[in-house]
């Protein structure tokens, strides 16, 4: 809706300076993957048919911010649709390991710009 669209565009202008990624986990009958798109790349993950749809969108934030931790740039933002991952990651002990990872790898990428 024209709420979303509007909250993207404020986002937008506001990183403006920022190297924008998108992220996208899907599980379907034909199988399950996780991607994330920076520029005009794209970067595709095939995981195993049980993992589920949580599994494959915290997957495609993994794989963005190990991304974002072999880079020397430092301006970047994620955008993701997975309101579930957003939440877990503001557990501050998940069980989760995969979220535990994201966390890991962003606390990393915060050190590393010190």
């Amino acid at each position: 809706p024209e709420l979303y669209r509007r909250a993207f565009l404020q986002l937008n202008d506001l990183y403006s300076n920022h190297t924008v990624i998108f992220t996208d986990g899907s599980h379907h009958s034909n199988g399950t993957g996780a991607a994330f798109i920076l520029e005009d790349l794209a970067f595709k993950f095939k995981l195993p048919g049980q993992a589920s749809n949580f599994t494959a969108e915290a997957f495609s934030i993994l794989k963005a911010v190990e991304f974002i931790l072999e880079q020397h740039e430092q301006n970047y933002i994620i955008y993701t649709d997975s309101f579930s991952t957003i939440q877990s990651l503001q557990q501050p002990y998940p069980k989760n390991a995969i979220i535990q990872n994201i966390q890991d790898t962003i606390h990393q990428i915060i050190e590393q710009d010190k």
